[in-house]
């Protein structure tokens, strides 16, 4: 069975822009190559921190320098991921897609589409303050829960500096949440309904999926000056995803900042 994930992560500058052309906004190096005997290309060379010459040294490092750079720039996430409902990420799922749109920590946007092969189990969670929420969760052994066959479902968040709305397009019906500002900043309703970098955040995959024991890296853009731009990262070997991996490979594009402009990777299970 092959499992595949594809993330994609765009900085737009300030202000939401679903659209941005992922070239226009590129982050200026601040690594440079170190004159070799063979030119710039062919020289020593310096990396953004957690890469080095052989690779990926450290990808907790690469993962913190992408969490930095993303800091205070606004930001768009797509992220994509098909495969068996039991490997690690799937959550139950057979596929599901992710897009959020970042401009702080009060504005953003958030819609996930899961599919789940064998339905969903619903059930009603009673919060503290008596209020009843419904729960949807992929029926993952069919042969002792009632299957409905493949249904969607579909999460959509929004948010600005006052109010916070959610809507979810479940298979038998379509429910809504409007939250004001007093129940947004309660520790209560954050930790219900945090959709912000935390559930699209590329840093927990960053480690996973580039923290393997093989990997290699080369230039792919340089600037006039000869000054790499874009790094390619392909990552092998044995990851960190529970499982038995077999034919592993991750690629990562990723700025002379550390900023991960994207990250796929596959690999197959029993």
């Amino acid at each position: 069975m092959t499992v595949l994930l594809v993330i994609i992560a765009l900085v737009v500058g300030t202000g939401l822009v679903p659209d941005a052309d992922p070239q226009s906004a590129l982050p200026e190096p601040n690594r440079t190559y170190t004159p070799g005997s063979v030119g710039a290309l062919g020289g020593e060379k310096t990396y953004p921190s957690g890469l080095g010459a052989d690779g990926v040294e450290d990808a907790r490092q690469l993962s913190y320098v992408h969490y930095r750079f993303l800091e205070n720039n606004s930001r768009t996430y797509r992220i994509a991921a098909s495969g068996p409902q039991h490997a690690a990420f799937m959550r139950g799922l057979s596929a599901w897609n992710t897009t959020v749109y970042v401009e702080n920590d009060s504005r953003y946007s958030y819609r996930r589409h899961g599919v789940a092969p064998h339905g969903f189990r619903t059930r009603n969670r009673t919060l503290p303050d008596g209020e009843t929420v419904t729960v949807w969760t992929p029926i993952r052994n069919p042969s002792s829960d009632n299957s409905s066959g493949q249904e969607e479902l579909i999460l959509q968040v929004y948010a600005n500096e006052t109010t916070k709305f959610w809507r979810v397009d479940a298979p038998f019906g379509v429910h809504y949440r409007r939250l004001t500002a007093a129940e947004v900043n309660s520790t209560r309703e954050r930790a219900l309904f945090s959709f912000t970098d935390r559930v699209a955040s590329v840093n927990l995959y960053i480690r996973q999926f580039l923290g393997t024991d093989t990997s290699r890296i080369h230039c792919t853009e340089s600037t006039d000056t000869g000054d790499c731009r874009t790094y390619r990262v392909v990552a092998t070997g044995n990851p960190r995803i529970r499982g038995d991996v077999a034919n592993y490979r991750a690629t990562a594009v990723v700025e002379s900042a550390g900023f991960v402009r994207s990250l796929s990777a596959g690999y197959t299970l029993p």
